[in-house]
Parts: structure tokens; sequence; C-alpha cells
């Protein structure tokens, strides 16, 4: 089971006279902790260069600078490609098959990989709700899952021409249902979509994708 963020803040810093006090029960459970966490967190620790947990925080000194909207984009990508592999998840155990095709419906270009940092604009990050209500609606198609979605949300195609708040109305109710439904089934929350507002000045290719992700 995870560990409560306590435990996490024990195992990564650690108090060093609980790691020498044998028999000590807190001792123990700190032992214990790290451990789990080490499991988890060992191989891109030790990719990095570090040991083992207790060498954070990193040296400044090796961390290679990079700029904000660089970061921005490297947290964005790696937040969207969860996002992604989470409805697909999601998707997998509530309606009981596999549809990919289906998942990618709701994303601009129809793919699921391979996400350019353009699609931190648009699809479900774009500024208009008329823009993002074609994704909305792809999305409330799928969501037809056991047990029977909000009303709002099961006859989504059933009409075209929906003002503005029923656009807004449609697209709380489905994140509304996804959010509580993805809780329900995998019993913590989900990661939502997010929007780069910066300008896209520089496009990362897909070498520097690789080394960064």
């Amino acid at each position: 089971m995870p560990s409560p963020i306590s435990a996490w803040q024990l195992a990564v810093f650690p108090e060093p006279a609980l790691l020498a006090t044998p028999g000590d029960p807190k001792s123990r459970q700190v032992a214990l902790h790290h451990g789990f966490i080490d499991e988890i967190l060992g191989p891109a620790m030790r990719a990095c260069g570090l040991s083992q947990l207790h060498d954070f925080p990193a040296d400044s000194a090796s961390i290679v600078p990079i700029a904000t909207t660089r970061a921005k984009e490297i947290v964005w990508k790696l937040a969207e490609l969860e996002f992604r592999f989470e409805l697909l998840s999601l998707d997998r155990r509530a309606s009981t098959v596999s549809r990919p095709q289906e998942c990618a419906r709701c994303f601009p270009g129809g793919f699921l990989m391979g996400v350019p940092l353009t699609s931190g604009k648009d699809g479900f990050a774009a500024g208009m709700p008329s823009e993002r209500d074609p994704f909305i609606c792809a999305l409330a198609r799928l969501m037809r899952w056991s047990p029977r979605p909000p009303f709002i949300i099961f006859y989504a195609d059933a009409r075209r021409d929906l003002t503005s708040k029923d656009q807004e109305e449609l697209e709380k109710a489905v994140t509304a249902h996804y959010c509580q439904t993805f809780y329900e089934r995998f019993g913590r929350a989900a990661v939502i979509p997010m929007r780069l507002e910066h300008e896209l000045t520089e496009i990362m290719d897909s070498c520097a994708d690789l080394r960064l992700l």
C-alpha cells in the first residue's frame, strides 16, 4: 500500500538517529518505508547518478540548468501522457473491452502517443468552449459506462445546436463523472488535462523528447 506523506518524508529525509537505533519500532517503520520507496524510485535515482535516497536533495551543481518554460513543457507532456493512458485503462475496466481507437478520438489528431506540444493549447486545453466541445462530446460518447451516466452525458450527441451554457454544463458533467468514476475504479484522484499558457516558440524534437522523458 502507498505510504502516507509523513512516511515518504521519513524515508526520503530520515533522521540519522532513527536509522541507527536497532530495535526501535519507529526505526523499523522508517526502514520499511524506505525500502518501499527505493523499490519504486531506485532505478530512476541510480540512472541520475544518485546511489541512494539519502542523496536528496541533489547537489545544485549537478543539476543541469533548464528554462522555466521548458520545465513546464516536460511536466505537461508527462501529465498529458499519463492522462491519456489513464483514460485508456479506465475505459477498458469500465467497458470491459479494449477500445484504443475510440479513446484516441478524444484527442486532436486521433492518436494517443507522440503528443506534440501544440496539444497543450488545443483539444481539452483549448481556450474557447466551442473548441473543446467536439472532444468533450467524444469523451461523453466513450463514457456510457455502467452504471448509467448522467442524462446530459448519455444524450450528448442527441442535438448539436448547443448553446455556450449547454456546452459548459456538459463539460462540468463529463469532468465530474470522469473523476468520480476513476476514483471509484482505482481508489485515487485522476490526472486531468492541463494547458500550456506560454507561447510555444520552440518545439522539442523527438530526440530531445527521448532524452528528457
